[in-house]
C-alpha cells in the first residue's frame, strides 16, 4: 500500500505539470520484496501510509477542475485520465482495507467513466 501510494502521487503531480506523461508500471510484489515489509514495524508503516496519503491528498485537491481530464500512460495503457488514475487509486486502496477487514463502505466512491 506504501508503494503504491508513492506511484499514484508521482500519477497525479506528474500529470498536471506535464503534457501526457509515460510513466511505467511497476512491479507490486518486487517493490514489496525489496522494501522487506514483514520485516518492519507495524506501527511506523501505517504512520508513513497515513503521510504518504496526506500528501497525495493535497496533491489531489490542488488539481484545478479544468486538469482532472488532462491523460497520462501508464504501462502500455491508452490514455488514462487524471479524474480516473486518482479513482482508481481510492478503488485499489478501499480494496486492500477490506481484506485486512476495515469497515470502508463509508469512504466508497464510484470509479469515473
Amino acid at each position: 500500500m506504501l508503494d503504491s501510494a508513492a506511484n499514484n502521487h508521482q500519477r497525479i503531480v506528474r500529470t498536471q505539470l506535464e503534457e501526457n506523461p509515460a510513466m511505467p508500471e511497476y512491479d507490486g510484489d518486487a517493490w514489496v520484496a525489496l522494501h522487506q515489509y514483514q520485516r518492519r514495524d507495524w506501527r511506523s508503516l501505517i504512520e508513513r501510509w497515513s503521510v504518504m496519503n496526506q500528501q497525495l491528498l493535497a496533491a489531489a485537491e490542488a488539481v484545478p477542475d479544468s486538469a482532472w481530464t488532462r491523460t497520462c500512460t501508464i504501462g502500455d495503457s491508452g490514455p488514462l485520465t487524471l479524474q480516473f488514475v486518482f479513482d482508481d487509486y481510492i478503488h485499489h486502496m478501499l480494496g486492500h482495507l477490506r481484506h485486512i477487514g476495515v469497515e470502508v463502505d463509508d469512504f466508497a466512491v464510484p470509479l469515473a467513466g
